[in-house]
């Protein structure tokens, strides 16, 4: 399981691990976590992040609200399904959540997971149409950019951690082990995604304006989706591979679906001019937000996700449990009476890359 969030003032630790985390559950899936409330993020409601996996099974990435927040109905990720229950005890506020997770040995799923993957990667190595392979930029802990952002001068960007440019060569390689040739390597104009386009080492890096994140403007949403869907229509009589690398968002308007860091979605324009979803790959090995501070979690042993203090005010506790499923239960305490809680988002991957 790995945690990560915004401290208190909503701000990430984009350069350590403080405020991320990385723990075992015990052979129950029980797990217990305490951890401050997240602060407001620019452009965002409170939420943390989590990602779960089973032993041999598919990765769950998510993020958790808190209900009663006035900018939960403003927040495009939001989900109302999601929120957590929330008691209040005479220890403060209890609040917890369920996620059940199938936890399979070997499933027909996976292994057709590993032949879809393969079969795509076939496909790309002499292509007879054109693909277009939109990639998320490579591990860049946080979320958004930091208020004082401006293109062009990265200093005030969020930007790739030293794990992620490491996935950006891995990408790179893979392409290259496979016998990818990439006829154009598209860019958005953020650092992180440049970087990443830079480290794979494909060819000339062209940057892509209509592939820009709109994460903190949602106002140009629509126009840059379109201009995307028309570069598509308009080079798809060439055979070839174009990769973007671009974000969280621009992605899920296009394919429909969100994605980690360093995953690829392979799209590629049909009968009709109708674009369609391929399939998806993550071609390198998984990186973990984890501290090698932290400890290992036994039987409700608890551990801190690394900060300076933790006073009674304002602690999470998170219990996690199940079986014969993976169920995960989340609660927290806190002595801030107006705290509800609440769930979040969720996607569902195949294993792993980001």
């Amino acid at each position: 399981m790995d945690f990560w969030q915004a401290d208190d003032a909503g701000s990430y630790d984009n350069e350590g691990f403080r405020l991320r985390g990385h723990q075992f559950t015990d052979a129950e899936g029980r797990y217990r976590l305490e951890t401050v409330v997240p602060g407001i993020y620019p452009g965002r409601t409170r939420h943390l992040h989590v990602r779960v996996q089973p032993a041999n099974g598919a990765v769950l990435t998510t993020q958790l609200y808190l209900p009663g927040e006035s900018l939960n109905a403003r927040d495009f990720l939001f989900q109302p399904e999601l929120l957590m229950a929330v008691d209040n005890t005479a220890a403060g506020p209890q609040a917890q959540f369920d996620f059940v997770v199938e936890a399979p040995a070997e499933t027909q799923a996976k292994e057709q997971a590993k032949d879809e993957s393969a079969d795509i990667w076939t496909q790309l190595q002499q292509p007879q149409s054109a693909y277009f392979i939109l990639m998320r930029h490579a591990l860049a802990p946080g979320t958004g950019d930091p208020a004082n952002f401006r293109l062009g001068d990265c200093s005030t960007q969020r930007n790739l951690s030293a794990e992620g440019r490491e996935q950006a060569r891995r990408t790179g390689a893979a392409f290259r082990q496979r016998g990818v040739a990439v006829q154009r390597l598209l860019s958005s104009e953020w650092c992180r995604c440049v970087e990443t386009a830079e480290l794979m080492a494909l060819g000339t890096v062209e940057p892509f304006a209509p592939i820009n994140s709109f994460f903190q403007d949602r106002s140009t949403e629509a126009s840059q989706t379109a201009a995307v869907r028309q570069f598509m229509r308009e080079n798809a009589a060439q055979p070839g591979v174009t990769v973007m690398v671009t974000h969280f968002v621009n992605i899920g308007a296009l394919a429909g679906s969100g994605v980690d860091s360093g995953e690829l979605v392979v799209m590629r324009v049909g009968e009709g001019e109708r674009l369609g979803v391929v399939g998806r790959s993550r071609p390198s090995e998984p990186i973990h937000y984890g501290s090698p501070s932290l400890q290992t979690a036994q039987t409700f042993t608890q551990a801190r996700m690394g900060a300076k203090s933790m006073g009674a005010a304002r602690q999470m506790f998170f219990l996690l449990r199940g079986t014969p499923f993976v169920k995960f239960q989340r609660r927290f305490r806190t002595d801030r009476t107006s705290m509800t809680a609440s769930r979040s988002r969720y996607f569902v991957q195949t294993p792993f890359v980001n």
